[in-house]
């Protein structure tokens, strides 16, 4: 079992589950098997999470460190039982496709089909 310690450690690894799942869903074939999408940025990421609730949330330690809003909603998403993992720089690059992320990824439900 995981020591409190450990937890507390980013995700520093592209095969850590968590990360495969999510990286998974940059491709079509991935969004359509998991029924589900990433977002990705802080403006992005509030925007979709006011609308829905993510299936998980991925950021750096230096994500939110200049402003509340961003701290804010993290410890709101992980009181509702939303995962929210901490992953190192390298992990959040390979969840994106931005040149320069902003240092947070959303895993949302895709809407189903109407």
């Amino acid at each position: 079992m995981p020591s409190v310690r450990d937890r507390d450690l980013p995700i520093a690894s592209r095969e850590n589950p968590h990360v495969r799942l999510a990286h998974s869903l940059l491709e079509s074939s991935g969004r359509k098997k998991n029924a589900a999408f990433l977002v990705e940025g802080w403006r992005h990421v509030e925007g979709a999470c006011a609308l829905v609730t993510p299936l998980a949330i991925f950021h750096t330690e230096g994500f939110g460190r200049n402003s509340a809003a961003p701290r804010a909603l993290l410890r709101r998403l992980a009181t509702a039982g939303v995962p929210v993992r901490l992953v190192t720089e390298p992990i959040v690059n390979f969840l994106t496709d931005t040149v320069q992320p902003q240092g947070i990824v959303a895993v949302m439900p895709l809407p189903e089909p109407g």
